[in-house]
């Protein structure tokens, strides 16, 4: 969900393009076609810059311009591929006297970028990205040539399992995939399931589904974005004894977690029922 409405926003941000100046010349996101919506040109003082001509996704817009003193300014550009994850991706642009040399693409799936850091060497942020859903965070360095990336992983050890009553109502009315976000309730269903289990079915509830409360459950039904006719899950806690139940559909296959001894709870027998006729 939160990968469509940032799509959304940045469509209206960069729909009309986008100008802004640096210290080696006005840079500015226009349509290559007069017809286009998605500004997907980039041009240095009106013009396209030498070299770069071909350079052209299905949009770009600038984040940010980075002053780095004696190496130029760098560009730090966010591109849209299309495509049924219309996922981004990044460059940077670097200005100087001796002309604009670009990165090579990189931080494909990358979002929600923080931690900024110039030093005379290297640029550094963080950004957060979808998938694998294990990735705390990934972090970036670009020397001047290349945007390196090192994912950070997700690290629980000594993270105490969540509990029953407000622990599992607390999230009433939540996006699905944002209960997975708590190390706690990470540990909770790791209670039910494997860590390779636990993070490919955080992807497959990854958009488009809201927790309620059934007859003394939460439960939640959300799938995987472009996927979801055959990729989605269902989750349920029990509210009095904190206990995790997850049914998964994945291309055909449905796997069931369940605590041990457990069956799968009418309320949950009912949503599989309700999900699978739509």
């Amino acid at each position: 969900m939160r990968i469509w409405l940032g799509l959304f926003l940045w469509l209206l941000a960069v729909g009309a393009g986008w100008a802004e100046s640096s210290r080696f010349g006005e840079i500015s996101t226009v349509p290559a076609d007069p017809a286009g919506r998605m500004p997907n040109m980039l041009l240095l003082d009106g013009e396209p810059i030498p070299g770069l001509e071909s350079f052209g996704p299905s949009g770009i817009t600038v984040l940010r311009i980075i002053d780095w003193g004696m190496k130029g300014d760098a560009v730090l550009l966010q591109t849209w591929s299309g495509g049924a994850h219309c996922c981004y991706a990044y460059h940077f642009l670097l200005l100087n006297e001796q002309g604009a040399t670009l990165s090579p693409e990189f931080g494909e799936h990358g979002r929600d970028l923080s931690h900024f850091e110039v030093s005379p060497d290297s640029i550094g942020f963080r950004m957060v990205r979808d998938y694998p859903a294990d990735i705390e965070y990934q972090q970036v360095i670009y020397d001047g040539a290349v945007g390196r990336v090192t994912n950070v992983m997700e690290n629980d050890e000594g993270v105490a399992v969540a509990g029953p009553g407000k622990d599992v109502t607390r999230w009433d009315g939540v996006w699905v995939e944002d209960l997975f976000d708590d190390p706690s309730e990470r540990q909770r269903f790791r209670g039910i399931m494997t860590q390779k289990e636990l993070t490919q079915f955080r992807t497959v509830v990854g958009t488009f589904g809201k927790y309620e409360i059934r007859n003394g459950l939460l439960v939640g039904s959300a799938c995987w974005q472009s996927r979801c006719d055959v990729r989605f899950g269902l989750v349920a806690v029990e509210i009095e004894t904190g206990d995790a139940f997850a049914i998964q559909y994945f291309d055909g296959d449905r796997t069931d977690f369940l605590p041990k001894d457990r069956g799968i709870p009418v309320v949950l027998q009912e949503m599989i029922a309700e999900r699978l006729a739509q």
